[in-house]
């Protein structure tokens, strides 16, 4: 978050502009990747335990 915060005090700076973006880009896409899998967790401490009973464990 460093060079994020860096680039919104130098606006001038292209270099640290462009850094600034490609952080940003990659956080989004992880953000946008942790999405599905936090949905699956959520499904899965859904239905793991009426499995779980149904089994008899």
């Amino acid at each position: 978050m460093g060079t994020i915060l860096r680039a919104s005090q130098n606006k001038n700076d292209e270099g640290l502009q462009k850094k600034a973006k490609r952080a940003v880009n990659l956080l989004d896409t992880l953000a946008k990747g942790l999405e599905p899998a936090g949905k699956l967790a959520n499904a899965c401490k859904l239905v793991l335990p009426k499995i779980i009973s149904f089994l008899g464990f």
